[in-house]
């Protein structure tokens, strides 16, 4: 029998997060106290095995970002983990540079001026650092999946952060694209930011399966939010369909382990996740499968299932569709860009559950107005009920609806990310950090 789940009480937890700690960057001390709370939850709901697991990573903050372009001031943000500038700031010659490509940089002379782009940096690190080897004093970027007049936060993976060698700022849509109607030609840039070591978590808690042969269930989500938004719908919403889950399970006998992961520093590309997995390599080949919800629950939208599994898993998530009329797209494709990828990388088939409103995602993303204001408690319920559905499945089934691989079409393109990322050398069982 699947248990009774409900959005009402997921949005309790949204809340209650939200309320409570607010922003949660990772290795904050509000992020810390949101991963002691889910832990509390899991005790509180009759877990086992309740630990949550330290792993260092880098924190930032900022005191100062200010940018003023022909006498107007512009709003923006520091990207995360981007250095400072001098003291006084920086005034220069700014340059449209597009979309920052060789035929954009090599188009005028750059060298201590300020580069403003249309676009964001993109996957490639080396375009990155040519970037940051261009001569430019410093970047403007703008996120042009959410043509908007509100700031969007912009950071890049944990393993790009050595690479960030020149102050960078993010700034909204509309406001560039009338600096560059209008041709202006000077700014005035000072931000104050800070660096420096820190610890982020992960927080683990058990329903122990009865057959201790049969394998393990993962279900993730990620606790940390990014600096400018109290992270309702990301991810929020994901920490609370892990704990009502959590909680409608807690009593049940399934046939194989439940273990619920809530993961830190996700905001950094999935360094909980990628922690969590390195740590514990030799549980791995045991992982049967990993559900990771991450930002469901607007209002108005569609909602995704990005797919990493055989033909056998989408006629099984099919059928869990039509049993709870949860309608959803399943995607085929491998996306790097949340909690299931670690898993993926290392041969663990799985589900990234989401949800968009618009052609970049959801219009709120890493913004102030990612509130508790924007998610249904109908739709949270749907979400829940169709995960409901796919859990019981897993956890009582003799064999499992599937085979447990990950496709191989999917494996070439998964461990470019994996390195180029994650900066991880290579898959399976003797995956490692590259140093």
């Amino acid at each position: 029998m699947i248990p009774d789940v409900s959005g009402a009480r997921a949005l309790a937890h949204v809340r209650e997060i939200c309320e409570r700690f607010g922003s949660r960057p990772a290795g904050s001390e509000k992020e810390r106290k949101a991963a002691e709370h889910i832990a509390a939850r899991f005790r509180e709901f009759g877990l086992s095995e309740v630990v949550i697991e330290p792993f260092p990573c880098l924190t930032w903050d900022y005191s100062r970002a200010s940018l003023t372009v022909a006498g107007a001031e512009i709003p923006c943000l520091p990207v995360a983990h981007s250095p400072a500038t001098p003291a006084g700031g920086i005034e220069a010659e700014l340059v449209y540079l597009e979309r920052a490509s060789d035929i954009d940089l090599a188009r005028v002379p750059l060298a201590g001026k300020i580069g403003l782009l249309s676009t964001l940096y993109g996957d490639d690190s080396e375009r990155l650092r040519r970037l940051m080897d261009s001569g430019l004093a410093a970047v403007i970027l703008v996120d042009d999946r959410l043509p908007f007049d509100w700031t969007v936060a912009v950071g890049v993976p944990a393993q790009w952060i050595r690479l960030l060698s020149i102050p960078m700022v993010s700034i909204p849509y509309r406001h560039a694209w009338e600096i560059v109607r209008n041709g202006a030609q000077r700014a005035r840039l000072e931000v104050a930011t800070r660096v420096r070591e820190a610890e982020s978590q992960n927080v683990v808690g058990v329903v122990p399966g009865s057959d201790p042969t049969a394998g393990d269930i993962l279900l993730t989500c990620h606790h940390d939010t990014v600096m400018n938004a109290v992270g309702a719908e990301d991810n929020g919403s994901g920490v609370a369909c892990v704990l009502e889950l959590a909680r409608a399970f807690a009593g049940s006998r399934p046939r194989r382990t439940l273990r619920f992961v809530a993961c830190g520093c996700e905001e950094q590309l999935s360094e909980g996740s990628k922690e969590y997995v390195l740590r514990h390599r030799d549980e791995m080949p045991g992982a049967q499968f990993v559900l990771n919800t991450d930002s469901v629950g607007g209002w108005m939208g569609q909602n995704e299932v990005t797919v990493s599994g055989c033909p056998e898993m989408y006629r099984w998530l099919e059928g869990a569709q039509q049993a709870t009329g949860f309608s959803a797209k399943l995607l085929d494709q491998v996306s790097p860009y949340s909690d299931h990828f670690p898993f993926t990388a290392v041969g663990v088939p799985g589900i990234w559950v989401h949800r968009t409103n618009c052609a970049g995602g959801r219009f709120f993303h890493h913004s102030a107005l990612d509130t508790p204001d924007v998610l249904s408690p109908g739709v949270l319920d749907a979400t829940l009920r169709f995960q409901a559905r796919l859990l019981n499945d897993l956890a009582h089934a003799e064999e499992l609806p599937f085979p447990r691989a990950v496709p191989d079409a999917q494996r070439e393109v998964i461990a470019r990310f994996w390195r180029d990322l994650y900066g991880v050398a290579d898959q399976g069982d003797g995956a490692a950090p590259i140093r």
